[in-house]
């Protein structure tokens, strides 16, 4: 049918209405859960599963491999009780090293290669990997999205002990397979400990 061209334009206008809107719904649905597309660029999603050793084992050996590779980071914790725990470990969980690292809202935090927050705060120290950690629930306290678009990586550590903290980390990995603008991996400890990356199927 042939569309005077005033109303061939207007029909353009509201199809690209109802696409953006539809693009606008479907980037919602993920900003539940505390994170966003970056652009056109596509961001990194890795869900650690912790099988054998606890997350106090854990966690300072992934951000001294952060610091080793000239990167920041923040930790979010569930609640400030685990963060004091972990703001002390991460000074002494070896005898031969210590991670330097920082609680949000001193006035070093803009120096800090690491900093540990409950809150929802763009970071100042601008990280490259942001990590979710005890119990991360984003539905409650979302991640800023724009302290997340900033991020080359989120790392979501959860135990396979816990069932509540398992399921809701497989529910969010189903959902972000199917946006192209994030790149899950899921990955698992095998029996000696070591990490490793495992097929989707098998995370779903």
């Amino acid at each position: 049918m042939f569309l005077p061209p005033f109303l061939f334009v207007w029909h353009l206008v509201l199809l690209s209405k109802r696409n953006y809107r539809a693009f606008v719904l479907a980037d919602q649905s993920l900003t539940a859960f505390g994170l966003r597309s970056s652009g056109l660029s596509w961001m990194e999603l890795r869900f650690y599963q912790l099988k054998i050793s606890t997350l106090e084992q854990a966690l300072p050996k992934l951000l001294m491999l952060t610091i080793k590779r000239d990167k920041r980071a923040i930790v979010r914790f569930g609640g400030e009780p685990r963060l004091a725990v972990f703001d002390d470990l991460l000074w002494t969980f070896d005898d031969r090293v210590f991670l330097p690292h920082g609680k949000l809202g001193q006035e070093t935090d803009s120096m800090q290669p690491v900093i540990l927050t409950t809150e929802a705060k763009i970071a100042p120290n601008k990280p490259d990997f942001i990590f979710w950690v005890d119990g991360f629930n984003p539905s409650v306290t979302p991640l800023d999205p724009f302290s997340t678009e900033q991020a080359e990586r989120v790392s979501i550590i959860f135990s396979a002990q816990d069932e509540e903290q398992l399921s809701l980390a497989r529910s969010f990995f189903r959902q972000a397979l199917d946006h192209t603008e994030y790149k899950p991996s899921y990955w698992q400890e095998n029996s000696n400990g070591v990490w490793v990356d495992v097929p989707t199927t098998t995370a779903q």
